[in-house]
């Protein structure tokens, strides 16, 4: 019990620390600026400073232990990972890179994997928990994620940035960056490689348990980054490109059906055998904005890509009396394609009320090789209208959107929300009611059939998956704001789910929606301080109760309960000690509930001191005391494991 307590006494919220962050605007909230106390959403946001303070390697690292999120991934370095928000699987969550959607057309299901996302061109990182349809339209049921990357700022300066840690792991960045009198710019370089570790364990028969595996997958990634822009104040103009190349060893792995008992060949001991990804992900912007009086006008075209190439060297042990299926499967390219344009429109009436506009045109295309060429791809026109009035203390929002789809037709969404300031005692009440929908995906609708396999191909006769949710909370400062706590209640609604049905008389499987509805609930609170100015601390609570309607027990992954906190220290002016770690509560790995990958603690540390105001150095330590733990059944995660960084400005 002494991990309990110390998590308890000492660890305090690792997204307490990201509450704290300087920068109080953000503009995913409501598509336009606004202070993050006036915005009736839940909203968090992560800093550059942040991700550098904890010593984050990827993104993902430094989103662990945010309050509502829970992260799992099919082993460490590049292992595919998901993001679950209020209790909902990763598709429900819509992810965003400087407002374009970056969720991947050619997945099943059209999320994001940020498994391969590197933290260095982050300005900031912007969250907003709860449905936000009425403003994005499909797949925000659970919240929008926005990463926002760094424009040039200041004098023209370059930074090099050298990392060497554990399991041969070595990365480069070199950015040169600053502004010209009207002219911004930021373009950066990364070279990121690793020998890595084994992305699945090995089972031991005798004592049913699993370890570390031996085997090493390796994981390399090249990067580049620009954002150049002209501000004329009343007009600017700008352009971003982002493109990264990647060569990725997995694991494939099945546990469920290849445990050992030495009583059937489905039970056969078989350890993950490695298959080869190669991905290829681009993205571009053009973006235009102008300012009159009281109106602003945004214009943007962007084009977004994501190839996956797969190497196969993986196949299941079958015996020879049983055809397995074709060795091939895994050697397959997967093209996802996604391009458009929006303009938005900003009027401000007064200092009390401003209403917000916009129309928006995407395309998706997704394509695939196995088992015979596949392309298909759809539009979607979106027009939305948000109202943003203020009376006093009450700041309110109301959105209003209208989307068509080419494949199933018209679906309208709303959000509604509230904020208001009891002065006399600096509390916050936020409260917010709003409808979302989940988008049928384009392999859902389309896919070609496989007899083979029983599976008859798509379902174009399938219909978006419904949701009402509203969450209730409140944010209270005290002591002159060295004190700030809070709490949140939430429940989400998900109705005409889509799922993959297998006919019991046929064995013939497509997707279908079915009834039963996903129901998450839930209470997040948190409270920080920050005492003195050399500490800030934090601590914070997650529960989660979401239903699978197939089971009416917890959703698979989803743990009923996540504590975590953080610490950090300046002993003296350029040095600063980071500390946070998080307890995750019982979680099952599937929806039968036989594989329990819940129950344990993790701490990391970081420090880091200013040798000189151009030079910094930095050591950061993940799992610190070594412990063993799965987030996913039988994929690895990392030992202790240390990491050195070298950033030098000049």
């Amino acid at each position: 019990m002494w991990y309990k307590l110390l998590v308890g006494f000492v660890l305090v919220g690792f997204l307490c620390n990201f509450a704290l962050a300087d920068e109080n605007v953000v503009v995913t909230a409501s598509k336009v600026d606004t202070q993050i106390a006036k915005t009736p959403s839940f909203v968090e946001v992560v800093t550059q400073k942040q991700i550098e303070d904890s010593g984050s390697i990827f993104t993902q690292d430094a989103l662990i232990g945010l309050l509502g999120i829970s992260i799992s991934s099919n082993g460490p370095f590049g292992g595919q990972t998901s993001f679950y928000m209020r209790g909902l699987r990763s598709y429900y969550t819509k992810y965003l890179m400087d407002g374009v959607n970056i969720g991947d057309p050619s997945l099943m299901q059209s999320q994001f994997d940020m498994s391969s996302l590197l933290p260095y061109n982050l300005s900031r990182i912007e969250i907003v928990q709860g449905s936000q349809s009425g403003l994005y339209g499909a797949d925000a049921i659970a919240g929008v994620v926005n990463f926002i990357t760094k424009k040039g700022e200041g004098k023209p300066h370059a930074t090099y940035t050298q990392m060497y840690g554990s399991f041969g792991t070595y990365a480069e960045n070199l950015s040169y960056s600053g502004k010209v009198g009207n002219f911004s710019f930021y373009l950066d370089g990364t070279r990121f490689d690793t020998t890595g570790t084994s992305k699945t364990n090995s089972y031991n028969h005798q004592t049913d348990s699993y370890s570390y595996g031996g085997k090493r997958d390796g994981y390399h990634q090249s990067a580049f980054n620009s954002r150049l822009e002209y501000d004329l104040n009343d007009f600017k103009i700008g352009l971003l490109i982002n493109a990264q190349k990647v060569q990725n060893y997995l694991d494939q792995y099945s546990p469920t059906y290849f445990k050992p008992d030495n009583s059937s060949w489905l039970n056969t001991t078989y350890p993950g055998k490695s298959y080869r990804e190669d991905s290829e992900t681009y993205l571009t912007k053009v973006y235009a904005q102008k300012t009159f009086d009281k109106l602003t006008l945004k214009l943007d075209g962007y084009y977004f890509q994501n190839l996956r190439y797969f190497k196969d060297n993986y196949s299941y042990p079958y015996p020879a009396t049983i055809p397995a299926p074709q060795s091939d499967f895994y050697s397959n390219n997967y093209k996802g394609y996604r391009y458009g344009s929006d303009l938005q429109l900003e009027y401000v009436f007064s200092k009390n009320f401003k209403a917000v506009g916009g129309l928006n045109y995407t395309v998706d295309r997704m394509s695939y090789d196995y088992p015979s060429y596949f392309s298909k791809n759809r539009d979607n026109v979106g027009a939305f209208v948000e109202f943003l009035p203020s009376i006093g203390n009450l700041n309110l929002q109301a959105a209003f959107r209208e989307d068509h789809f080419q494949t199933f037709g018209d679906h309208g969404t709303y959000k509604l929300g509230a904020s208001y300031l009891i002065e006399p005692t600096n509390t916050i009440l936020k409260a917010n009611w709003a409808t979302g929908f989940e988008a049928p995906t384009l392999f859902e609708l389309y896919a070609s059939g496989v007899p083979a396999w029983f599976f008859s191909g798509g379902n174009r006769n399938l219909s978006p998956e419904q949701s009402k949710s509203w969450d209730i909370g409140f944010i209270q400062n005290l002591f002159n704001n060295k004190v700030m706590l809070g709490a949140t209640y939430f429940r989400t609604t998900i109705t005409n789910r889509i799922e993959y049905y297998t006919n019991p008389n046929t064995w013939e499987s497509t997707y279908k929606n079915v009834p039963g509805n996903t129901v998450a609930t839930g209470i997040e609170s948190y409270i920080k301080v920050k005492p003195i100015k050399q500490i800030e601390l934090g601590l914070n609570y997650t529960y989660t109760d979401s239903t699978n309607p197939n089971t009416n027990m917890q959703s698979a992954r989803i743990p009923y309960s996540i504590t975590s906190g953080y610490i950090n220290y300046s002993p003296i002016e350029n040095l600063t000690l980071h500390l946070d770690g998080r307890y995750i509560g019982t979680r099952y790995d599937n929806d039968s509930h036989t594989h329990q990958t819940g129950r344990y603690t993790v701490f990391d540390a970081n420090i880091a001191y200013n040798i000189t105001k151009d030079l910094k150095a930095s050591v950061a330590i993940y799992n610190i005391f070594d412990r063993f733990y799965q987030d996913i059944w039988g994929y690895t995660t990392l030992k202790r494991s240390a990491y050195a960084t070298l950033n030098y400005t000049f």
